[in-house]
């Protein structure tokens, strides 16, 4: 199995991820060994990021292995990505689906949450992993019910 190191931390958004939309697990990156998580919303107007954790797989020689490796990874490690998106989290009294509006920067009509895998800085997959509830956000980027 491979080595995971452990990472630098992210001030006040990752705290508040952690809890969200899962603990990631965490590496300090090492160039061409990374595998991302990502955070997609899919809707009429594209598909965006909204969160991305990168960490490092020691021996990864980026092979089709090496993404099931890191989709895997990338599942158990956000085994909270389904949470219910008007869930309040301490301790910024905000809802999970507001965070996440704030972090599309754009309206979002009906967006469907996915999970998206890279690894080594290749093209983002999806790891076939969805959240049930649609993602809404108003122009000024507010949560808002679909």
């Amino acid at each position: 199995m491979a080595e995971v190191s452990r990472s630098r931390s992210m001030a006040g958004l990752s705290s508040f991820l952690l809890v969200a939309v899962g603990a990631l697990m965490t590496a300090s990156a090492q160039e061409g060994q990374d595998c991302s998580c990502l955070v997609l919303v899919e809707d009429a107007a594209g598909q965006a990021t909204l969160y991305e954790k990168s960490t490092t797989v020691l021996g990864s020689l980026c092979t089709d292995a090496d993404y099931d490796f890191c989709a895997d990874l990338c599942k158990n490690e956000m085994n909270q990505f389904n949470h219910t998106l008007d869930s309040k989290v301490a301790p910024f009294n905000t809802t999970v689906g507001q965070t996440l509006c704030e972090r599309a920067k754009r309206k979002v009509t009906d967006g469907t949450l996915k999970l998206g895998v890279s690894v080594c800085h290749q093209d983002v997959r999806e790891a076939g992993v969805e959240n049930k509830q649609k993602l809404c956000c108003d122009e000024e980027a507010r949560y808002v019910d679909c």
